[in-house]
């Protein structure tokens, strides 16, 4: 799967919900993805 792709959706779920309480959980998924990118 292309990972731009899913970076994409991501970043407009991130958009569309970026109330204050989703800001949390999904700034701590995305430094989840990208610790996981990293290894």
């Amino acid at each position: 799967m292309n990972h731009s792709i899913i970076m994409g959706y991501i970043s407009s779920f991130f958009i569309h919900y970026s109330d204050k309480k989703f800001t949390k959980p999904i700034q701590y998924t995305l430094a989840l993805l990208e610790s996981k990118r990293v290894f």
